[in-house]
Formats: structure tokens, sequence, C-alpha cells
């Protein structure tokens, strides 16, 4: 089954021990879109995470690892939206993640200091210098994270326009989004950092904006622009891309604040603001203008709710045939484009060459590892295809409706109960099967679950299990508990999972043994 992802990061609310996010997920079933967005949920605050991480790189490596590890840990989710974009389903949930158990799984296998570390117990000048230093660190590195991680579009149909001989105009639904899970920690950097002292040296910057009183306010922090450009310290211009191509204008956010800037505002702010400013400068008081023109610039700004901002973008395709791929639209927010600096002939060169010998060590390190995976892969796919071949070698299918495992000794339902049931009647259905005139049938455990998937093979309704067992649903319900929780297995991805034990959202596949 294909599996189609419109993922993006909205809202977020505080909760004891533990934070709500809104998240939209897509999938061709209610069930798979909604496996979607708590998936995507959990990566939203893993990747939140790596900001302050000191080996990012691993954790790249690690993070699908992290994330299904995890996702035992969202606490709760609530379905408050659900659409259709042609068979696509669309679910928007308030899903709320159990963060403290998410942190631990990820400081088990990665180096990880977060905010929270560097700034637990400082009394001295040292201590807030090392504190300043690390702080300083974690911010450089998310000015450098891609707008994506930042900022998200989701994608919510489409609208004909006009039809031509040669075209259609469309117009597209889409929302702008923000991942709380990074602004928090951006603010959250910015307060630690903020310096009340006014110097050349320190740029006034803002972050969570709000209307209060019918007016635009937002927490200001002066922050030491060192190493840093600081227009990166609050803007990010950023605009939408469709399947890789650039579909929208170049805007300009600011935290959670897509900013509308007006030149006319402020220069007619200048003039009104300056007669009384001047006065409060001649008198020695301190002269707050940067507050007000702000204000003014970016008066026709809108600020980014939880559930995402809506904008409508113009889209052209050429015929009927490209209607039917306006659900598969890939949306993305990257970084407006812009001209690189340009250097002398000497530097160019100087940097051609190194480019070069980097690219000659490069392939040659290429080459040799290319050659080994080549040898490697060989004999990895011979052994995959002996033990393929011993597993469907295993699974002898018996003439009463059951399956016997001679690798476990266990012997398996061929097919699953055929419908959506709860936990609660999955383990009375288990105990009550008679397949093969047995009467000690039961509930398989997670782990027996796990063994019968196997990712090399495709089997019944894109499955990932031998082809003699017959599932109707991904996930089958597994033995565990824990609280309101049982145990669930996805066959289509290879994961582990908890879900709620009055939810009749999956299926049952009864196990007995024959030892």
């Amino acid at each position: 089954m294909k599996k189609i992802v419109i993922l993006s990061i909205i809202g977020l609310l505080v909760a004891a021990n533990s934070w709500a996010v809104i998240v939209t997920g897509s999938g061709v079933t209610k069930e798979e879109a909604i496996n979607n967005g708590l998936r995507e949920a959990v990566e939203m605050y893993t990747g939140a995470l790596v900001y302050g991480v000191t080996d990012v790189e691993n954790y790249q490596i690690k993070k699908d690892q992290l994330v299904a590890s995890s996702l035992g840990y969202v606490k709760s989710y609530r379905i408050i939206k659900s659409s259709k974009i042609d068979d696509l389903i669309l679910i928007t949930m308030d899903v709320k993640l159990s963060e403290d158990k998410i942190e631990t799984i990820v400081r088990e296998n990665i180096n990880l200091i977060t905010i929270d570390d560097v700034l637990k117990d400082y009394n001295n000048v040292t201590q807030r210098q090392d504190q300043i230093k690390k702080l300083n660190k974690m911010l450089h590195i998310m000015t450098k994270r891609p707008v994506r991680e930042k900022y998200g579009v989701v994608y919510d149909g489409y609208t004909i326009k006009r039809i031509s001989a040669t075209q259609v105009d469309t117009i597209l639904n889409v929302r702008i989004t923000q991942n709380p899970f990074y602004h928090r920690a951006y603010n959250e950097i910015l307060k630690n950092l903020s310096d009340p002292t006014q110097s050349s040296e320190s740029v006034l910057v803002g972050g969570n904006y709000r209307i209060s009183a019918g007016r635009l306010i937002n927490d200001k922090y002066r922050i030491s622009t060192d190493g840093i450009k600081s227009t990166d310290l609050y803007n990010v211009d950023a605009q939408i891309y469709i399947n890789n191509k650039p579909v929208d204008q170049c805007r300009e956010y600011q935290d959670n604040l897509m900013v509308v800037f007006s030149t006319t505002k402020f220069v007619t702010a200048f003039v009104k603001l300056l007669p009384s400013e001047f006065v409060k400068g001649m008198k020695g008081d301190e002269t707050p203008i940067d507050d007000k023109w702000d204000n003014h610039a970016i008066k026709g700004s809108k600020i980014i709710p939880a559930e995402g901002l809506p904008l409508k973008i113009k889209y052209q395709i050429k015929n009927s045939e490209d209607i039917k791929n306006l659900k598969n639209l890939k949306l993305s927010m990257v970084r407006c484009g812009g001209e690189r600096k340009p250097v002398s002939e000497k530097v160019q060169a100087e940097n051609d060459a190194r480019f070069k010998e980097r690219m000659e060590i490069k392939a040659r390190k290429r080459q040799y590892n290319e050659e080994r995976a080549k040898n490697k892969q060989q004999g990895e796919e011979k052994e995959k295809e002996s033990v393929k071949e011993n597993n469907q070698k295993a699974f002898i299918p018996n003439e009463d409706g059951t399956i016997t495992d001679t690798s476990t000794g266990l012997m398996w339902a061929a097919r699953d109960n055929g419908s959506d049931i709860n936990w609660q009647k999955a383990k009375s259905y288990c105990e009550t099967y008679r397949g093969g005139g047995y009467s000690d049938w039961r509930m398989p455990t997670q782990n027996e679950l796990a063994g019968l998937y196997d990712s090399t093979i495709t089997g019944n309704n894109s499955y990932h299990l031998n082809k003699k067992i017959t599932l109707t649903n991904c996930c089958p319900w597994a033995s565990e508990t824990r609280g309101s929780e049982a145990a669930i297995f996805l066959f289509n991805a290879g994961e582990r999972f908890w879900g709620e034990q009055t939810r009749s959202g999956y299926r049952v596949l009864p196990v007995r043994s024959t030892k």
C-alpha cells in the first residue's frame, strides 16, 4: 500500500509533564493517516532536541530508530478534523507526548545537551560565561538548520479557477505552520542570552508575537551578534516549493509571525513619532522608537495560529492528466535563494583547487567503498535468499485453516478475524477460537508478531509477512498491556506500537504453541 504523507507542525499547549501538538496526517485509510500523524508528532519532538545535541550526524543516522522506539510514548491524541482530497484522507489531531520518556530514549542513544542542561546550576561568572558559550553554540546550530524544520506547509486541496485550451489555472489551499518545539527552544535560548544593556554589538530581537488590547506585541531580547548575522536571528526568508520548484513569492517570517513590511507605514510612523522622540532624546530619556516603528512597519503582518495560517497559491497545470497528480503534490518550505558574494580570481582558483582535491579523494574512497559494498552485498543476497527459502519452507499450511511455523513451534490462524475489534474483544476472540479443533488458542505477544515480519516479503494486501498468512489490516493486537494501552505490531512498517484498548481500529491473529 502506497504511503502518502503530508504533515506539518502546528500548535503547542502546556500540560503536566507533556506537550500537545496539532498535526495533520494523511493516508489512503483513516488508520494510516492517524499512524502517520502520530509518527510525525514524535519525529517533530525528537528533531527539536537535536538543536542541543553535540553529535548531530549520529542523530541523523539513528533518527528512524529513535522515532520508532518513542512511538509508544504518545500519551494521547484527539481527532479535531477529518477531510479528503480525492481518495486521500486528512486527519488533524491534537497529540500529547510524554517528553521526559522520549528524551530518555534519545539520551540513551546519542550525546545530548539540552537547554535545561545548560541552564542548571550557575552561580558565578565562570559558570555564566560557560552557559553563554553553550547557548551561543546552540543558537549557531539553530540559525543554520533547514527552513523546513522551522516552518511547514499543509496542503488542504485545490480549486479550479479557469480552463483554457493550453492550461488550467488552479488555486491551492495551504496553511503555513510553525514547529512549536523549535520555536519554544528558540525563545528559551534568546531569553537566557538576552542582555538588558544596549550596545553597538547587540541587536533587538523579537519573539512570541501576540495581540493584546488590539495591538501587536512580542517578547523582546537584546542579543549579541558575535559570529551570527543579525538578520539570521530574527528573519527567515522562505517560499513554498512544489516538487522542488518555487511556486510562491518569497516571504519573511519572524518567529511565529509572517511579516508584511510596509515602507509607507514606516515613513508615516517616522514623521509622527520623530518630534516627541526627539524631545525625549534631548532630555536624556530612553527612546525605544524601534518598538513603535517596527509595529507600524509590520502592521499588516499575520500571526501564525496553532492550526496554521491559510494561504491561497496560484498554480498552473496543463491538462486533465495533471489533475490526477494534484493530490500527490509535495509541498515544502525552502529558504529563498540568494547570490553568493563575489571573490577574487586568486581566492576562487584556490577554492577550486581545494574542491578538486577533495572530490578526487572522495572519488577514490567511493570507488573503494562501492567495490567493498558490492562484494558484501553479493554475499548478503545469497544469505538472504537462503534464509528466505528456509523461511518459506518453515511455514506449513494445514488443511484446517491453520499454519504451522516449524522454526518456532507456533501454530497460527491462516487469517485474522477480518474486522475492526478492540483489545478485550480480540482477547475473547482468540480464547474462543477453535481452529483445527484446538481449544488453547491465545493472543500472540508483540515479539511473536515481530517474528512473522519480513521486510523482504510483500505478502497478501501488501503486508510484510509470509503469503500463507492473510492480514486484512496492517496492525494486529498483541497480548501485552500497560495501563489503558495495549501492544500492537505494524506489518506495513515493521514497528511496535501502543494503542488505547478501547479503540476498535485493529485486528487479531490467534496463535497457539505446539511444543
